[in-house]
Parts: C-alpha cells; structure tokens; sequence
C-alpha cells in the first residue's frame, strides 16, 4: 500500500493577530529563483496599431493611383476612338462632297453654305424648296430598288 499524504493543519490565528495591522512591504518581494517582475508595468502609449494605419495609408495611396491610371487609360482610349471617328467622318465627307459636286454639275440641288453666319442662314433659308419633293421621291425611288437588288441576290 502507498502511503498517504495526510493534509497539514494550518495554524489557527491568535485574536491578537486579527486585530493587529497587516505590515505589507513597500518593496516588492523578490523570491529565490521566480523570474523577476518588472515594478511597475510599462505604460501603454498607443502604439500598438502603428502598422495597422501605415499598412491601411499604402492600400489607400495604391487605390487612389489605380484609379488615376483607369482615368487616364480610359481618356486616351477615348481620344483614339474619336480620332478613328473623325478619320471615318473625314472620308465620309469627302465622298458626301463628292456626291454632293456630281448633283452640282447635273444641276438637280444647289449647293449650301456650310457657315453659321446670319447672312448664310438667311440665304439658305430664302432658297427655292419648291422642287423638294421630286427630290424625296428620286430618293425613294433609289432606296426601293437597293432593297429590291438585295432581295434577289439573297437565297
């Protein structure tokens, strides 16, 4: 059998020791071989989160710099394709210009100003329209039979 560790009796104060003061050291008592504790625990300063908000700056810095470069990526995107469109209304111009100088030479419209002075809109606005119709109607004309011709050329 093991023998058994019978629990010590704790001593039982004196009533002169429960009246008298308790005399607790100034000092703090350093015990042979616990590990020594600071006295008093270093005040917190606010540091604790300092990577936090310098890590959270970057991200903000490197969003707002994307966000840059998409504007200036889509102006330039913009500027490319209104110069293509202004490449497309050139020649469309010109092959409105030409058109516009082979009725000119026939002699079935006249030939507008293309100022926006008060003297050229008058003008314009003065010319005889009376032959507009015969014109809408030569267009017609001209529209019904593309769509015929691509009508029988499609199976």
């Amino acid at each position: 059998m093991e023998p058994q560790n019978e629990p010590t009796p704790t001593p039982t104060p004196t009533p002169e020791a429960q009246s008298a003061p308790m005399n607790m050291p100034k000092e703090p008592v350093v015990t042979p071989g616990a590990p020594a504790q600071p006295a008093e625990a270093p005040a917190e300063t606010g540091h604790k989160y300092v990577w936090l908000s310098v890590i959270l700056g970057v991200i903000i810095v490197l969003i707002v710099l994307g966000l840059g470069g998409f504007y200036l990526w889509g102006s330039y995107l913009a500027g490319e394709q209104a110069a293509d469109m202004d490449d497309q209304d050139a020649a469309m111009m010109e092959s409105d210009d030409e058109a516009m100088s082979d009725d000119a030479m026939s002699g079935e419209t006249t030939a507008t100003t293309d100022t926006n002075s008060i003297e050229s809109i008058e003008e314009d606005l003065e010319e005889d329209f009376s032959d507009i119709d015969t014109a809408f109607d030569e267009m017609d004309a001209e529209f019904d039979a593309a769509v015929a011709a691509e009508a029988t050329t499609t199976p």
